[in-house]
């Protein structure tokens, strides 16, 4: 008696439709992923506004950072999640993963960074607009806030470039400026006033939308998630994809235009 078995065309029929089926799922899956990894970060980015107005209600004002500069024990680094002066971290959220996107490429606690500007939105119309420093400046401990000393925590001078843990991308985040100074690669997202006036003590003239005020507007933006834009050309710059995850003081987080929040910063939407 002759044994049955699979030809040789009907085992090529086979691998050819398991080929075309896997073509057609895999970025099915991998869309899926994505999904899940956004929705994700916009729920652990309305924990962070929510934690925000609880941190106003007990000290009278917004933080000067969402969790804090680099804090070191002596001459060792602390881990971003044994920081001891942090101001929304563990008060108000106990997770350290709530700050960081499960996008982000970058998760070592043990690492700082230092970060520069955002872009100048170049539609700016008088003082009261202006950006306080350009996205070729490194960000320094007296621009988060007027009596920010890192001495506690780094024994750093008031005018050195802020210590970054790169770990979290909501006090910063990755920069597609490519002047951004080489020692960065990360760009500023939350700070209490982002214009000239506001650093000097604010004024009726300046802009509102900066939670260094009493009563900022509720379209003021608090920070931005950039890990999911897609780029293009060289060196890469956001395309007009709505792939950016802007968070407002309302408690609003949606995806926006990568290429207009990139442009205009947190004067994005005005």
């Amino acid at each position: 008696m002759r044994r049955k078995a699979f030809s040789l065309i009907e085992l090529l029929v086979v691998i050819a439709v398991i080929a075309i089926l896997a073509a057609i799922l895999l970025p099915v899956f991998f869309r899926a992923k994505i999904q899940n990894r956004r929705a994700s970060d916009i729920t652990n980015m309305m924990s962070i506004q929510q934690a925000m107005h609880l941190y106003k209600t007990d000290q009278g004002g917004f933080p000067p950072l969402l969790i804090q500069a680099a804090e070191y024990n002596g001459n060792m680094l602390r881990r971003v999640g044994e920081v001891k002066r942090g101001f929304l971290y563990k008060s108000s959220i106990n997770d350290i993963s709530v700050f960081h996107s499960a996008a982000a490429t970058i998760s070592d606690e043990s690492m700082t960074v230092q970060a520069c500007w955002p872009t100048v939105d170049s539609r700016g119309t008088g003082p009261q607009e202006t950006q306080f420093k350009g996205p070729n400046d490194l960000v320094v401990y007296t621009d988060l806030a007027f009596n920010f000393d890192p001495a506690s925590l780094n024994g750093q001078n008031p005018g050195d470039p802020v210590e970054f843990y790169a770990y979290d991308n909501y006090d910063i985040g990755r920069s597609f400026n490519p002047n951004c100074a080489s020692p960065a690669g990360f760009e500023l997202r939350y700070i209490l006033f982002w214009t000239t006036m506001g650093q000097q003590g604010g004024g009726p003239s300046d802009n509102q939308r900066q939670l260094g005020y009493r009563d900022p507007k509720e379209d003021t933006i608090i920070t931005w998630n950039n890990y999911f834009q897609e780029t293009e050309g060289s060196p890469p710059q956001p395309k007009r994809t709505k792939d950016t995850i802007v968070l407002m003081l309302s408690g609003t987080a949606k995806p926006v235009d990568g290429k207009d929040i990139y442009e205009r910063s947190w004067r994005f939407g005005q």
